[in-house]
């Protein structure tokens, strides 16, 4: 697997590059062995992804918004850095716990967030390039709609979402010390990365968006045209 070849190769050259190399090619063996296992399997599933992804687009296929999301899920590189929020947080959750369908729901949620604020706020560079792997055009294509109407879509979808993690969170069972606490922090990780890329995003891209018209200082409210005519959301 090519994921495993990465990861077992050092590169030769000297410097900051070297170092920062082979300090990543340390992280697995400060890492459980199921977590090792998770991230190469979700790592090589990102992989895959990405080629049917330059597929897609050397085709001109233009997905439906369940498969779009569905793919969206494993091109978008969330979820092997999930995998690694364990490491960084220095954890021992077992697989049966990251298994938990409440953790899953989180999870998915956490992915979702991240790529459809991303979707949201690249729309205008990617159009530009003809760019049509975004839900914002997955929408405007399958619902015949305009701009606007899509954004407002994927944001109420986007508030779904957040909900969902939410109740999710709130769902958690109980598994004795230290798994509580461990799995406390692991949520927590999860949340920060939905707020960390949100802000991230917001700031490195405020000057680049003239598509919203929008400054994070600003207290203007920016009102958009109902999203009329569209169907609920599948």
């Amino acid at each position: 697997m090519l994921c495993v070849t990465l990861i077992n190769h050092v590169p030769k050259e000297s410097g900051l590059a070297e170092k920062s190399y082979a300090n990543f090619g340390n992280a697995p063996y400060r890492a459980l062995v199921q977590t090792q296992k998770r991230f190469i399997a979700i790592f090589d599933e990102f992989l895959e992804s990405v080629v049917q992804q330059a597929i897609d687009r050397s085709g001109r296929r233009i997905r439906d918004i369940k498969s779009y999301i569905d793919t969206r899920r494993d091109t978008g590189g969330v979820r092997p850095t999930l995998v690694l929020t364990e490491l960084g947080l220095d954890m021992d959750i077992p697989d049966e716990v990251i298994s938990h369908p409440a953790i899953q729901v989180m999870i998915t949620a956490t992915n979702d967030m991240v790529c459809l604020f991303n979707d949201m706020i690249s729309y205008n560079v990617e159009q530009a390039r003809g760019d049509d792997h975004n839900i914002v055009a997955i929408v405007m294509h399958e619902f015949d709609t305009e701009v606007n109407s899509a954004m407002l879509w994927v944001a109420d979808l986007h508030k779904e979402v957040e909900k969902n993690f939410s109740e999710a969170m709130a769902a958690l069972p109980k598994w004795g010390k230290p798994i509580d606490s461990q799995v406390r922090k692991y949520c927590d990780g999860l949340g920060s990365w939905v707020r960390g890329n949100d802000e991230w995003s917001l700031e490195f891209r405020e000057q680049e968006v003239p598509l919203f018209q929008w400054s994070r200082n600003s207290k203007e409210e920016v009102e958009f045209p109902d999203a009329e005519g569209l169907p609920d959301r599948p």
